[in-house]
């Protein structure tokens, strides 16, 4: 079983932005008033560091070198995750019993008598 390709993409509201791959996140800017806080994966103490950038831009900009270094990482984590849930799904379906498709007979009708 196969992964069909796929591609990160942007998922952009009026105050947040978010970097998707397979419907799972891989970073996302929120604005603030007086700065942009962005959110990436972390693969090193487990918890989501949030960093502080004056604009959007900049903040877009660190979100693009951080898919450079580690972008191909957490898109590998990503399919890992899918692959597992494919071979999950098809596991409980092989432990279920086969379906039984017959049809009950139907008594013969009567005839109307008239």
């Amino acid at each position: 079983m196969e992964l069909e390709p796929a591609e990160p993409i942007w998922i952009k509201t009026a105050e947040r932005a978010q970097l998707r791959y397979r419907h799972a996140p891989l970073a996302d800017y929120e604005v603030h008033p007086d700065h942009v806080a962005v959110t990436t994966r972390s693969y090193s103490t487990g918890f989501r560091p949030t960093l502080r950038f004056a604009s959007e831009e900049v903040a877009r900009r660190y979100i693009l070198a951080w898919m450079k270094k580690w972008g191909e990482r957490a898109m590998a984590d990503i399919d890992a995750q899918a692959m597992e849930g494919l071979r999950a799904q098809e596991a409980r379906l092989a432990e279920r019993p086969p379906l039984d498709f017959t049809v009950p007979k139907r008594p013969l009708r009567r005839p109307r008598r008239g």
